[in-house]
This record gives C-alpha cells, sequence and structure tokens, in this order.
C-alpha cells in the first residue's frame, strides 16, 4: 500500500466507522493517505442537526495526523484551513477535471486522436478542413501556427484532407508540406500522419478547436464556414467574395496572400473574448493534464 487516495471520508460523516478505520491507519503510516476534500460536512449548515461532540464526530473537524490534504479549490482550501486549523500553505489545490471527449460528444476516434495528438495542451487549436491543394495555401496556416509558438502560445494545427485527386502535381505538394510540418512543433498533416478522416472525425475536431483557419487564394464557395457557424466557431479567413458571401460579418478577413504572422494577427484577435477564454481554461482542465500535471504529483509527493 504505497498510497491511498480518500474521498470526503475524512470531512463527511456518512460512514463513521470506515472514517475511524482510516484515520488509525493513517496514523500508522504517515504520509500514505491522501485526502481529496470536496465537502465539508462541518461547514455545511444542512448537516448541523447531525454533529455532535466527542469521538468520532471530532473526527470531520481537525486535521489528522499522518494526512496530506488536497482541497478541489482555492475557496475550499480556506474553509479547510479555517474548519481544522491546518496551514493553508499545507493543503494543495487541485481542480476537477472535465471529460471533454463525453461533453463534446466526440466519437472514439476522435477522442483517441486528441489524445494522440495531445490537442488537450494546444492553446490556440486551429482547424484546417481542407484538402491539400495549392490554392489552399496550407503553408500559410503552417506559418501562421509557427508565428503562435514563436509568440509562446502552445498552438496546434490540424488539417485534415488528403492531396487532391485531380492534379498529380499535388503528390508534390503534400511532400512539401510534410517537410514544413516535420520542421513545426504542433501542426498535424491527417494524411501525411496515416490517417484517413471521415467527416466524423472532421466534425469531432471543430468541436475540439478554437477556430478555423482558411487561408485561400480562392475558393468556390467555402463550406467550411457555415460548419464552423454550426460550431459557434471563430472563422479566419481570406478576404475573397465568395467567401465575404458566405461569411458576412461574422468572419476575420486577412489578404488572400497574407503572411503566417498576419493570420496569427488574426487568430489572437478573434479569440481575445471571454467566451474563447473560458474555453480554453476549461480544455486545460482535461482529465488526461489534470492527471498529469497535477494529480500525480500530488499523489505521489514526498511525505510531510
Amino acid at each position: 500500500m504505497d498510497r491511498v487516495v480518500v474521498h470526503n471520508a475524512f470531512t463527511l460523516h456518512k460512514n463513521p466507522a470506515l472514517t475511524v478505520a482510516l484515520a488509525r491507519l493513517a496514523r500508522e503510516r504517515p504520509g500514505a493517505f491522501v485526502a481529496w476534500t470536496h465537502d465539508l460536512a462541518w461547514r455545511d449548515e444542512q448537516y448541523a442537526a447531525q454533529r455532535h461532540p466527542g469521538e468520532p464526530w471530532d473526527l470531520f473537524a481537525r486535521a489528522l495526523a499522518g494526512v496530506r490534504y488536497v482541497a478541489v479549490s482555492e475557496e475550499r482550501a480556506r474553509q479547510l484551513a479555517e474548519l481544522t486549523g491546518l496551514a493553508r500553505e499545507r493543503i494543495c489545490v487541485v481542480p476537477n477535471g472535465i471529460d471533454i471527449a463525453g461533453a463534446l460528444g466526440l466519437s472514439a476516434q476522435g477522442a483517441r486522436l486528441a489524445e494522440s495528438l495531445d490537442l488537450y495542451r494546444a492553446d490556440p487549436l486551429l482547424v484546417l478542413p481542407a484538402r491539400l491543394t495549392r490554392r489552399k495555401r496550407v503553408e500559410a496556416a503552417i506559418a501562421a501556427t509557427r508565428a503562435l509558438r514563436e509568440r509562446g502560445r502552445d498552438a496546434a494545427l490540424v488539417v485534415t484532407g488528403p492531396p487532391g485527386a485531380h492534379n498529380v502535381a499535388n503528390r508534390r505538394y503534400l511532400e512539401e508540406l510534410t517537410a514544413l510540418a516535420r520542421d513545426a512543433p504542433g501542426v498535424h498533416l491527417l494524411h501525411a500522419l496515416g490517417i484517413r478522416a471521415p467527416y466524423r472525425l472532421v466534425a469531432d475536431l471543430y468541436a475540439l478547436a478554437d477556430a478555423l483557419v482558411l487561408p485561400s487564394a480562392n475558393e468556390g464557395f467555402g463550406i467550411p464556414l457555415l460548419e464552423a457557424a454550426l460550431h459557434r466557431l471563430p472563422i479566419v479567413c481570406s478576404d475573397l467574395a465568395t467567401l465575404r458571401a458566405v461569411g458576412g460579418d461574422a468572419a476575420t478577413y486577412v489578404p488572400a496572400d497574407a503572411s503566417g504572422d498576419v493570420i496569427a494577427d488574426a487568430v489572437v484577435g478573434v479569440l481575445d473574448t471571454p467566451a474563447a477564454r473560458l474555453r480554453s481554461g476549461a480544455r486545460a482542465l482535461a482529465w488526461p493534464r489534470v492527471i498529469a500535471d497535477r494529480v500525480a504529483p500530488v499523489v505521489l509527493a514526498g511525505r510531510p
């Protein structure tokens, strides 16, 4: 028994016999027990009539010997310190995580892709749902991703399509883009990775992404703008008549020959909103990130 994570049982009185037994074991194995604290019964008025003097009831209002304490929020940590007399700095704060794949309704393939490409760590995550043809200017989106990273952002770009089938020169374009992506952290060309992207997977990427980028030199219509709109996704695209006809005043437009820096500026602009910042914060609390960055270090830490 290296570590025992105890959820609420040290601060919620639903099973006093269990709490007594765990407290005894914690004294025998100091540092092995971690009290993961969501609820404080002795701070909740709905339990006022159930508080009694003496043991075992006093256990729920004091810091137990040998136990390390974790709270799920700063407010809970403050309340726990006030209740138990434990110094606030001895209480770690580890927020709840969120099942992003479940919350967004991702397919099994989409959830696997998000984890394998580490998309939950992207900030921002850009999607370019297009076949690989030169008129799509995928290299400009790659340059924008690099520019964002040079500014300290953990930007990532996912390009979904294969080479266009109507021009053999597109195979050469794929090779050029693959070379660019190889030297650009966070850039993922699904076709170059051997991943076929059915429409369900593209929809998953729309759901995950922070913004659509479409830096095309020309377009016949602009279906990705409509798809992005259905996902409430900010849009950065080329200033083309066809795209303006679809996007109206809802999109942010850049010149059709825009550089990576110009596109990056536009991305920063469309994401400078409270909703976008909250979305970024939510993705930072994806369970894989919370477990790796917050839960595991606390649970595996040395003894107090």
